[in-house]
């Protein structure tokens, strides 16, 4: 069905984008009132072998925070991969 298609389309459109900055954000979707940014964390083949994220609300985590909080959680991600190996 077209409800179907137009979800299917928007995952691919936010997997886009999530894979290009770096960081993916839960904005609300999962709990209203809530966020959550997350990054991989690669092991030393370049496997995505897990994640690292912040979690809050949305008064802990406005809007104008949202750059700094994924700069910070993309950083510490980066730090854990190196420590498994990853070169990338």
């Amino acid at each position: 069905d077209h409800a179907g298609i137009a979800t299917q389309i928007r995952v691919e459109e936010e997997l886009r984008k999530a894979r290009s900055q770096g960081w993916a954000m839960d904005h609300e979707e999962y709990e209203i009132g809530n966020r959550c940014i997350a990054a991989p964390i690669y092991d030393y083949g370049g496997e995505i072998v897990a994640a690292i994220s912040a979690s809050g609300s949305t008064i802990q985590i406005p809007d104008e925070k949202i750059p700094e909080i994924a700069e910070g959680v993309m950083q510490i991600a980066h730090e854990i991969s190196r420590g498994l190996g990853y070169t990338g």
